[in-house]
């Protein structure tokens, strides 16, 4: 249907002449007007939610959009010509623009740019004549005109002025004065209408109109406005009274002024980012005849100092040549210490730079946000807005639809990505080889190439922050002839603090850059974020941190996440957060300027209890059957964790191991020696599975100074207990054994006859390991008799399998299998995986000895998979060791290397004694490991 096009400027809809063809409803007409000014660029449906029903959308809202776009699929397809299609979460319309009123009264303002009066007046009428009423006045809601409608109004009027000077150099005078006496009456705050008009007056000989022209715009500037009218309405004033005719406006100089070119210097050198510029680059794609099409918004989020604008600035200047109409940049000054930028103050700067004559600016911001949108409609610009604080700042800078706008903020603009389609591109710290670059290319490569180490302890002290580095980088451009072990030993020296890292203005120091984060927080987030400056490891769950801020764990969450939304955190798995050290660094000061002494000490306090009884509950799980610690109830605001199984507590025991190591030294500095006795306890049942024995051995180490600064004969006993524990898994036996008897003697003191016990089995194990049986069968059967005593089933019934194991080392196989096998069966009674496990172990051993291969394979694999349930790596790793030596008794070679390099791995990995032997081994048999043809 020839004649068809899609209104605005006036009543919404798709006319043919002077019939409207529809839509009926005003949420189409809404829809449609939306599609239509941004026709060729995709529309969320998140943005038409917006312009339909603000920010209260019904349930319904999406259905009710699919249901408003099909209505007007159906109208499109009727008329023919245009057409909606759907990709990615919202709407195109595709259609020539021409189709539209708007977009042909724009093209039709750019064509009198370049013409004479004549054909330019001309031009512009016809422009204006495509208006035909009250823009976008019957859609639905009161959005779409509140934000678009005064740009639109804006842009009429500069087509208006713009034609009436064309009238005025053509002499068109009368012609003037009967168009502009009603406008200048219905806008009294117009100077250049007002001007236009006296003009025009003057030029019709009515001198003593034109002044009460000036009367009356006078006497409303200073009865509502309280200002004089500007200069060029005075100047037509004097020229009236002296009965001289004002010129006609210049003929306009048809060029171009010279584009925007607002970019800051590129960095020097620019270091990795490889993946957001591969991201940042997919959003300029080749296509059609253009070579490139632009379409969207890049959101660039990241902490304090880790190189946002650099990144923006560095693409920017890469990626420039595609936009020829010129590149946008203002600092937003969002986290700058003193008041952010508002959006009107950017704007008004923009305005400048695309030149826009002071007289043609309205005085309304809103008016001129709409100019400003206007003015990039058609034009491919690339727009930074650097350092934003929020959605709200950012929106009304966003430009048409032929820009690309790029974002930096700490915030992670969470509505701009949902509503306005902006693609998230998250900046975090540098890696090793990343940060190695920046200093390199600062310095040079050989300096740093000179001194490896000095230059990997710069890294690690800067914790790989780019403005960290880029500060300590300066200091050593600074002093040329200076070692680069002495700037790491500065670092070294100040404590992890950040005095070393300033550059002289607060936009490289940076304890001021992380300032301005903090002070946008809430005060509960920042007392959260304080807190943590106390937390020892190096990330933490909701629950410890709820604990030590002594809060709910669901107002911490929220917290939290304000503080992940600040980039003072980072949530790098779900409900588990870290941050870097020099973050923990900025923490630390902050807590010990704002809290108290009393405060910080509660809030240890707090923190420990979380930590320790959390854990010895999961301690209770994972092994039910080891004998308990008394410990006091927690203090107030603390919420342990809480577990529905053993591998629940497993799973907490791997995530919170290095925390529970960290939270022993706290309690050790702030003098909690009761809590540190005590988590070293906690620990033992993570540590010895996963083959930590030098934590443990520390860990034990410490509790041990503070067993004795208690003068508490149990608290000493279990760190002997653990200390022999760590030495024997790290095959120290002589000292292992040294600290057993310790225990020994203290137990006796004490009356601890399960103490004792344990000690002895301890005592026998060590023996074992050096292969003097005899003596581990004494232990194993004082071990045995001290249990039986005690009436501890459990306890009898691991002893009775070292008793048995002790006497299959001894060739007494027939006694050692009675005594495992009824072991076996005590331990299954009492659900004790761990004791079950470790005598499958032992039955395998005796029927390995006893030429049974077959059983003896079936009992180590009942033991492998007890100890992997369990998650007993060392265990795991010794019983696949011996089921590799059946295996290999059997004449199954495969099998046999399987089983010893699982094992191998595990050892190596655990750093385990026996993984030189096992090696050694392997090697002998079948040459260096993995070399075999046969290997599986």
């Amino acid at each position: 249907m020839t004649g068809t096009e899609i209104r605005l400027l006036g009543p919404v809809g798709v006319w043919h002449g002077t019939r409207l063809l529809g839509p009926t409803t005003a949420q189409q007409r809404c829809v449609l007007a939306m599609l239509a000014l941004e026709v060729g660029r995709l529309v969320p449906v998140d943005r038409l939610e917006l312009a339909l029903w603000r920010d209260s959308p019904p349930a319904s809202a999406r259905n009710a959009v699919q249901g408003n776009v099909a209505g007007l699929r159906r109208l499109l397809a009727e008329v023919g010509g245009a057409g909606i299609t759907t990709s990615s979460g919202g709407y195109l319309l595709a259609a020539d623009p021409d189709l539209i009123d708007l977009h042909r009264f724009r093209s039709l303002v750019d064509r009198a740019r370049g013409a004479g009066p004549a054909e330019a007046y001309e031009l512009l009428g016809a422009a204006l004549a495509v208006w035909r009423g009250p823009v976008l006045a019957d859609v639905a809601g009161d959005w779409l005109p509140a934000s678009v409608g005064p740009g639109l109004a804006e842009e009429r009027f500069a087509a208006l002025e713009a034609r009436i000077d064309h009238a005025l150099r053509l002499e068109l005078h009368n012609e003037v004065v009967t168009e502009l006496s009603p406008l200048v009456a219905q806008n009294p705050f117009r100077e250049r209408l007002a001007w236009q008009l006296m003009t025009a007056l003057q030029g019709c000989g009515r001198r003593a109109d034109a002044l009460e022209v000036f009367r009356t715009v006078r006497q409303r500037f200073v009865t509502e406005l309280g200002i004089e009218p500007g200069p060029d309405l005075r100047r037509a004033q004097w020229l009236a009274l002296r009965g001289q005719a004002e010129p006609a406006p210049p003929r306009e100089v048809v060029h171009r002024p010279e584009p925007p070119r607002q970019l800051p210097a590129d960095v020097v050198p620019f270091v990795g980012r490889v993946e957001q510029l591969a991201l940042l680059d997919s959003m300029i794609t080749p296509t059609g005849p253009e070579p490139f099409r632009t379409a969207g918004i890049a959101a660039i989020n990241g902490t304090a100092g880790v190189g946002k604008t650099a990144l923006a600035v560095h693409w920017a200047h890469r990626v420039c040549g595609h936009f020829p109409d010129g590149q946008l940049y203002v600092n937003l000054r969002g986290f700058d210490p003193g008041e952010a930028m508002g959006p009107a103050t950017a704007i008004r700067g923009f305005l400048d730079a695309l030149h826009v004559p002071a007289g043609r600016l309205p005085a309304d911001p809103q008016a001129q946000a709409g100019l400003y949108r206007s003015l990039l409609a058609t034009r491919r610009m690339l727009v930074v807005l650097d350092n934003a604080r929020d959605a709200e700042q950012v929106r009304p800078l966003l430009p048409g639809a032929a820009s690309l706008t790029i974002v930096t903020s700490r915030n992670p603009l969470l509505s701009l990505i949902a509503i306005e389609g902006a693609r998230p591109v998250g900046v975090a710290l540098f890696t090793e080889e990343e940060a190695g670059e920046l200093l390199s290319g600062r310095l040079s490569g050989e300096r740093v190439a000179g001194e490896p180490k000095a230059a990997g302890e710069i890294v690690a002290r800067c914790a790989r922050l780019p403005l960290a580095l880029a500060i300590a980088a300066a200091r050593a451009a600074a002093h040329p002839a200076f070692p680069l072990s002495a700037l790491a030993a500065e670092l070294r020296e100040a404590s992890g603090g950040l005095a070393r890292f300033t550059a002289g203005d607060p936009a490289t120091d940076l304890r001021a850059v992380l300032s301005w984060s903090y002070r946008t927080l809430s005060e509960p987030a920042a007392r959260l974020f304080r807190l943590l400056g106390l937390h020892p490891g190096p990330e933490v769950g909701v629950a410890a941190a709820a604990s030590l801020a002594g809060a709910a764990r669901p107002h911490t969450e929220i917290l939290l996440r304000e503080l992940a939304d600040a980039h003072l955190v980072t949530e790098q798995a779900p409900g588990r957060f870290t941050r870097h050290d020099l973050l923990r660094a900025y923490a630390s000061e902050l807590v010990g300027a704002a809290e108290t002494e009393a405060q910080r000490l509660a809030a240890v306090h707090r923190l420990l209890d979380h930590q320790l009884h959390s854990g010895q509950a999961a301690a209770a799980l994972v092994n039910p059957n080891r004998d308990p610690i008394h410990t006091d109830d927690p203090v107030s605001g603390v919420e342990p964790e809480g577990f529905a199984d053993a591998e629940q507590a497993q799973s907490w025991y791997a995530r919170e191991g290095a925390c529970l190591f960290a939270s022993a030294g706290l309690a050790e500095r702030f003098g909690f020696d009761g809590h540190v006795w005590r988590l070293a306890w906690t620990l033992e049942e993570a540590y010895l599975r996963s083959g930590r024995w030098d934590d443990l051995a520390a860990a034990h180490a410490t509790a041990l100074r503070a067993a004795v600064r208690l003068d508490n004969q149990v608290a000493r006993m279990q760190a002997h207990q653990g200390l022999a524990r760590a030495h024997a898994a790290l095959a120290d036996y002589d000292r292992a054994r040294q600290h057993l008897r310790q225990a020994l003697r203290l137990c006796a003191e004490t009356g601890d006859r399960a103490g004792q016990a344990r000690a002895h089995l301890g005592l026998g194990w060590t023996y074992d390991r050096q292969g003097r049986y005899t003596a581990t069968l004494r232990h194993a059967g004082r071990a045995r008799d001290l249990y039986r005593a005690l009436d501890h089933q459990v306890g009898y019934a691991r002893a009775l399998n070292c008793v048995g194991w002790s006497q299959a080392r001894l060739a007494r196989y027939d006694e050692a299998l009675a005594n495992c096998r009824r072991a076996v069966a005590m331990l299954r009674e009492a659900r004790d995986q761990i004791g079950e496990a470790n005598a499958w172990d032992s039955i395998g051993f005796i029927h390995h000895r006893l030429g049974d291969h077959r059983r003896a394979v079936s009992c180590y694999e009942q033991a492998v998979s007890g100890h992997r349930r369990l998650r007993d790596r060392s265990a795991t790793a010794a019983t696949l060791a011996r089921l590799g030596d059946t295996h290999l008794a059997t004449g199954d070679h495969r099998s046999a290397r399987r089983a010893w390099r699982h094992a191998l791995s595990i050892m190596t990995e655990l750093g385990h004694a026996e993984a030189a032997v096992l090696r050694v081994r392997m090697d002998g048999l079948y040459g260096r490991v993995g070399e075999s043809p046969h290997e599986t």
